[in-house]
């Protein structure tokens, strides 16, 4: 089967689904981008291993033909075309190519908020999510998404978004023993131990969760990330330990109590993945399309409230059996979100159609 994806930047996660697809099907990857201008990374040509990847344009000289280019690619023989992006230009033209030249093609997506007031650009998102063949999508939320913006129900089929491989799963939450052997290495403290990674930017919410420190003066915060940490006037009991790799990660994750995201927008929000594959309890915001798909309600605050978040904190770090359950919850879910079933959910497509 010829399938052939477009998407704008080569990120981490999917060039591990892209390489694991590839291993299944006939697989070319269309990217409209090297590099994020606020990930610093680069796609090395060797992590490219079992599907063709064609870059539109460099880090020195873009956009080059971008639009004809893309539209380019679409005319050739494939069995299935994906679009997972539509916000640049050159998606937004390469979409009404394809409508006008009636060449059908899939719309997969992650997650997305409903957006009232613009009328201009609500029309012009209708039109972008209008007319796809299939959708592709994460879940519920997603799905009334895609329904408010003009997909139409019946093409609705859904996908798991992940990050991590099922091998990254641990098999049971960290034992105390392994909290506090991992938190001597890691300098942490050993109060009850809340945990945020992220960038530190206004959409993170790190400013909501330094407000809620300071209401928890028992409780210890700590901000994994890369950003200004002097412009948050944070209380003794919040530590900023600045970015880290995965396998550095992989020990903070398993020495925190609870993952707390408050996030204002993530239109899915990988770091959930990551901190349930762990087993770590989450609580995050209704903000944050992963938190909703795939955690109990009872764990989601509204967003940019510091007392509902405070409060839901302190109430599980006062009950350890109900943080064990919520724990065992978190790897129930990593469980059902792997690469691997996002692979499988994406071959039974390909069956169907």
């Amino acid at each position: 089967m010829k399938v052939l994806f477009y998407t704008n930047l080569p990120s981490p996660y999917r060039m591990d689904f892209f390489n694991l697809l590839g291993q299944h099907v006939d697989l070319t990857v269309v990217f409209t981008e090297h590099r994020s201008q606020n990930v610093g990374w680069i796609q090395d040509q060797e992590q490219i291993n079992h599907f063709k990847a064609v870059f539109l344009c460099d880090t020195a000289n873009r956009p080059q033909k971008l639009y004809s280019d893309a539209v380019k690619y679409a005319l050739g023989d494939w069995d299935a075309i994906f679009i997972t992006n539509y916000a640049s230009p050159t998606e937004i033209l390469l979409i009404r190519s394809l409508k006008q030249r009636k060449i059908p093609y899939i719309l997969e997506v992650d997650g997305g908020f409903i957006r009232n007031g613009n009328a201009i650009k609500r029309n012009l998102k209708k039109f972008l999510v209008s007319g796809a063949e299939y959708y592709l999508s994460t879940g519920s939320e997603t799905d009334r998404y895609l329904l408010y913006y003009g997909a139409d129900k019946a093409k609705l089929r859904r996908y798991p978004l992940s990050s991590v491989f099922a091998a990254e799963i641990a098999d049971a939450p960290a034992s105390p023993e392994e909290k506090t052997a991992l938190r001597k290495t890691l300098g942490l403290p050993e109060n009850f131990l809340c945990l945020f990674v992220g960038q530190l930017i206004h959409r993170k919410g790190v400013d909501i969760l330094v407000e809620t420190a300071k209401q928890l003066p028992d409780i210890r915060f700590c901000i994994v990330g890369n950003g200004d940490a002097s412009v948050y006037n944070a209380p003794d009991n919040v530590i900023f330990a600045g970015q880290k790799t995965r396998e550095q990660l992989s020990q903070y994750y398993r020495a925190a109590d609870l993952f707390v995201l408050p996030t204002r927008e993530d239109i899915w929000g990988l770091v959930i993945n990551e901190a349930a594959a762990k087993g770590l309890p989450i609580v995050t915001t209704d903000r944050c399309i992963a938190g909703l798909t795939m955690l109990d309600r009872k764990f989601i605050v509204p967003v940019d409230d510091v007392a509902m978040l405070a409060g839901k904190i302190a109430e599980m770090s006062s009950d350890p059996g109900a943080l064990r359950a919520a724990a065992e919850a978190s790897l129930a879910a990593a469980r059902r979100y792997t690469i691997e079933t996002m692979v499988e959910a994406h071959l039974a497509f390909f069956t169907d159609l």
